[in-house]
């Protein structure tokens, strides 16, 4: 039963978690509260069950105590008046005298006399002498062997009980005969049948069951017990003979159903009246929960209409409740998106205007730029050309104020040639038209040419200027140009900054995100730059200060240029300073290994110490 209860339990609540886990709203609801409902007429029910209990056991024993008791008074009926006619018949004067006769025939015939008369099925004479006789339904004779008898029967005052005989249990009665002396024992006997019981007990009302049972060599006890589902209920019977021989019980059997019985109508009431309860109670939650839930259902459909860029109004009405407040506050927040969608959707449009203009604003400069590089580049290449002329014949004609004026044009066309291809090459940059070609090269050739073409520079600032390849670095496949137009102008920026000290450059290769990079380190020991210097530092025409472009010159178009090429080609250029000692560049570009070489000693190229 309880195996029963827990598994039904265990599905219910499987039932319930499955019914929790959905989405709806009023699914939820609904098996929350019917869950709730159950749970507390289950609770009712564990509450009332042991009362209903107690009040069945207590009827069914009352009942089967009052049966015992009947039935205790009908045995004992019975049995005194088999014990008043063995005692009767014992003390007539005609079988007295048959038995004083000693006469088998005689004996035999008062016997038959006296079952007749007494109406019982068996009737018997045992005789101090050991004869003994017996007269039954059918047949009457002298007995053999009869010391089963005798041992039955041990007392000279008349008695009754249940006695045995050749393996068959009778309700019995022995009586003394006197003839005139004694001269032996009157038994009769009657089969033990309890439907004569059962139809006493059944006029009472009492749905019990009888059966007499023996218990072997034991003396019967009271008892009460239950035995599928029946109270049974064991009394014990007097038995003719020794009283260690066998002892005898009526066993009564009282069913439980029968005890359920005055109360089973008031439950089948109470338990339909429970059932419709229950589907009126849910049917109860299911109307609320709609009722609730329909205005969330609404709003969710709204939301969804908004979401979609419908327009959306909830009718509100006029209460003061949640839901009624909450339909008001969702009306005015869908207007005041909408508000906004319309003030987004003019800044939209505006940017788009504004962004249509940069589009062609860029694409006016890059063709401004385009026309530039041949417009300026052309009468500055020019210009240089007559300037180199105009130099070398007045070198040769000795014409030394000429020179000079040349050497100052010179000067000047230069300068502003390399301001006009920073500027186009930083254009280039920021409208993406910069091209890119890959070759192989190597490493240590590029950074020999590097320092090779800023020497007279080095030499005229009085640096020291050293290159260092690590080892095993060799040829490697990239752009070639990009790469040393950017040391270039990294190794520029720290020669004009470092005035008598030293510049070195480390090329190395790493790992890095499943690439190989190309890794630029250039160390000077110049003026160095402050935390506020180094910011604007890649910054376009910026440089440290007014200072700075009064005594150093230039455009500050270098390290921007760097920058823009080195991140164009997938890598970038960081930078670490300190003010009044010197900087670090870093610049890396992913490259792809072609060769290893052998190590490439440091070569050191300065007007001050190298040879």
């Amino acid at each position: 039963m309880i195996a029963v209860l827990t598994s039904t339990w265990a599905r219910m609540l499987g039932v319930a978690q499955r019914a929790l886990a959905t989405q709806r709203l009023r699914t939820r609801l609904v098996v929350f509260y019917g869950g709730f409902y159950l749970l507390t007429l289950l609770g009712s029910a564990l509450v009332l069950a042991p009362t209903l209990a107690s009040l069945v056991i207590h009827q069914a024993r009352t009942d089967v105590e009052t049966a015992g008791t009947v039935l205790d008074r009908l045995w004992s009926m019975r049995g005194e008046d088999m014990r008043r006619s063995a005692d009767a018949a014992s003390l007539d004067f005609g079988f007295r005298q048959a038995i004083a006769t000693r006469d088998s025939a005689t004996i035999i015939s008062a016997l038959d006399n006296a079952r007749s008369r007494l109406q019982i099925q068996g009737a018997y004479f045992l005789g101090l002498d050991g004869a003994a006789f017996e007269s039954r339904t059918g047949a009457s004779t002298a007995l053999e062997a009869a010391g089963d008898l005798f041992d039955l029967v041990d007392d000279s005052e008349p008695t009754s009980g249940v006695i045995e005989i050749d393996g068959q249990i009778y309700h019995g009665a022995f009586a003394p005969v006197m003839a005139p002396d004694f001269r032996g024992w009157f038994v009769i006997v009657e089969p033990l049948d309890t439907r004569e019981l059962q139809a006493s007990a059944e006029l009472a009302s009492l749905p019990i069951t009888l059966a007499v049972v023996a218990a072997p060599d034991a003396a019967p006890e009271r008892s009460t017990e239950w035995r599928h589902w029946s109270l049974v209920v064991r009394r014990p019977l007097d038995a003719l003979g020794p009283a260690d021989a066998r002892g005898y019980s009526l066993v009564v059997s009282y069913p439980f159903a029968h005890a359920l019985a005055p109360y089973a109508q008031p439950f089948v009431v109470i338990a339909v009246v429970a059932v419709l309860g229950t589907l009126i109670f849910l049917w109860a939650c299911g109307f609320l929960a709609r009722m609730f839930t329909r205005p969330i259902a609404v709003l969710t459909e709204a939301t969804r209409d908004l979401e979609q860029g419908r327009e959306v109004a909830i009718p509100a009405s006029e209460g003061s409740d949640e839901l009624a407040v909450l339909a008001r506050v969702f009306n005015s927040m869908a207007g005041e998106i909408k508000s906004r969608e319309r003030e987004l959707r003019l800044l939209l449009e505006e940017q788009s205007a504004l962004y249509k203009q940069a589009l062609a604003a860029s694409r006016a400069k890059s063709e401004f730029m385009a026309n530039m590089n041949h417009e300026l580049r052309t009468p500055l290449n020019a210009i240089i050309n007559f300037g180199e002329i105009i130099k070398e014949e007045a070198s040769a004609q000795g014409q030394v104020a000429v020179d000079e004026d040349a050497e100052r044009i010179l000067i000047a066309a230069r300068h502003l040639l390399k301001l006009v291809n920073g500027v186009l090459d930083l254009a280039k940059i920021d409208a993406g038209h910069m091209e890119f070609a890959a070759v192989e090269f190597d490493v240590g050739s590029v950074m020999r040419e590097v320092a090779a073409v800023l020497r007279s520079v080095a030499l005229a600032n009085n640096v020291t200027v050293s290159a260092t390849i690590a080892d095993g670095l060799g040829v490697v496949r990239a752009d070639e140009l990009r790469i040393k137009q950017c040391l270039l102008n990294l190794l520029n920026n720290a020669i004009k900054f470092s005035g008598g000290g030293k510049v070195s450059i480390v090329g190395s290769v790493a790992y890095e995100g499943g690439r190989d990079f190309l890794v630029f380190e250039l160390t000077d020991t110049g003026m160095g730059m402050s935390a506020e210097q180094l910011e604007r530092a890649f910054t376009p025409f910026e440089q440290g200060d007014a200072s700075t472009t009064r005594k150093f010159g230039g455009t500050g178009l270098g390290l921007s240029i760097v920058r823009g090429l080195s991140r164009a080609l997938g890598g970038d250029v960081s930078a670490v300073s300190v003010l009044g000692q010197g900087s670090i560049f870093t610049l890396r570009v992913p490259v792809e290994i072609v060769a290893e070489s052998e190590r490439w000693d440091a070569e050191q190229l300065s007007s001050a110490g190298a040879a």
